[in-house]
C-alpha cells in the first residue's frame, strides 16, 4: 500500500481553549513494500503521525491518501493493522482468542478463523500459549500474539509503534530479525516508530527524521545497505555515527547524508529468509 501526506498539521486543544503543536506542515511518500522507520525525540509527534495514518486522530490541516485503495484516505482502513508498544491485548482473551478477535469482527467463516489462527499460532510459535491469558505472558511472547493478530488479517499497511521498547536487549534484537523476516515474506509497506538510530538503521530502507516538537521532517536517508545487515560492519556503523551527528546537531554539509525527500520507486529484494 502507497501513503501519500500532504501538508499534515496535527494541534490539540488544551482547557483554556490554546491550541498545541504537535506537527508542523509533514508532506512525504511512502511506497508500496517499502519499510520506513521514523525516527526522533520524544515528543516530536511520530506515534501521532501514524495515529492520523492510522484514522485514529484526525489532523487538523492537510490530507492523507492511499493511492489506487478503496477509500483513499480518512478512516481506518481494513488494509491497515497497527501494533503498539503496551501490546494492546484483551486480558480477558486467551491467546487463541486474542488472534481470532479481528477475524470474528470481520465475520470470516467460524471454520476458516480457525484454520487462520492455527496457522499464526505455529507460525510464530505460540501453540504451546494458545490457552494462556496476556497477564501469563513474558513481553516477547505478548507482542508475537499482538502481530500475529495484526497479519492474521493480511494488512497491506502495518504501523508500529516503539513496539520493542519494553523488551530487553536481547529479546529485541529477535524480534528485530523476526520483523524483518515478515516484511520479506508478507511483502507489505511497514511504517515503524523508534527512538533507536541503530534499529532504524537495522530495519529501514528509509529513516525519516524529525525535528522536537512540534514535528518537522528534518532529513529523509535512505539506507544502502545490503540485506542482511550486520551491526559490526563497518558501512552500518559508519551510517550509524553520522546519524547520531545528524540527531545532535553535529553532522556538516562536508559529510552529505543522502537525502530523499520524497519517495522514488521501490523494488522489494527477494525473499531470503522464511517464518
Amino acid at each position: 500500500m502507497q501513503v501519500d501526506i500532504s501538508g499534515l498539521t496535527k494541534h490539540y486543544e488544551t482547557g483554556t481553549g490554546s491550541a498545541v503543536p504537535v506537527l508542523s506542515d509533514i508532506s512525504m511518500s511512502i511506497g508500496e513494500a517499502e519499510f520506513v522507520c521514523l525516527l526522533g525525540p520524544s515528543g516530536c509527534g511520530k506515534s501521532t503521525l501514524l495515529k492520523l495514518i492510522a484514522g485514529l486522530e484526525q489532523p487538523t490541516r492537510g490530507t492523507i491518501s492511499f493511492p489506487g485503495e478503496s477509500g483513499g484516505g480518512g478512516g481506518i482502513s481494513r488494509d491497515c493493522g497497527f501494533i503498539f508498544q503496551n501490546y494492546a491485548l484483551f486480558p480477558w482473551l486467551t491467546v487463541k482468542e486474542n488472534i481470532r478477535f479481528g477475524l470474528q469482527m470481520r465475520k470470516v467463516p467460524r471454520k476458516r478463523q480457525l484454520e487462520i489462527v492455527e496457522e499464526y499460532l505455529t507460525a510464530y510459535g505460540l501453540t504451546g500459549a494458545a490457552e494462556l491469558y496476556p497477564s501469563q505472558l513474558s513481553g516477547g511472547m505478548s507482542q508475537r500474539v499482538a502481530i500475529a493478530r495484526a497479519l492474521c488479517l493480511k494488512p497491506k499497511l502495518l504501523l508500529m509503534d516503539e513496539p520493542f521498547g519494553a523488551l530487553d536487549a536481547i529479546l529485541r534484537l529477535k524480534l528485530q530479525e523476526e520483523v524483518v523476516r515478515i516484511w520479506e515474506k508478507e511483502k507489505i509497506t511497514f511504517m515503524l516508530v523508534t527512538h533507536d538510530v541503530e534499529e532504524a538503521i537495522y530495519l529501514a530502507d528509509r529513516i525519516i527524521v524529525m525535528t522536537p516538537g512540534p514535528g518537522r521532517i528534518s532529513q529523509s536517508v535512505r539506507v544502502e545497505i545490503p540485506r542482511p545487515r550486520i551491526r559490526t560492519n563497518s558501512d552500518f556503523t559508519e551510517l550509524r555515527s553520522r546519524m547520531m551527528g545528524l540527531l545532535d546537531g553535529s553532522q556538516t554539509a562536508q559529510q552529505p547524508l543522502p537525502l530523499d525527500l520524497r519517495h522514488q520507486p521501490y523494488v522489494q529484494p527477494p525473499a531470503r529468509l522464511s517464518i
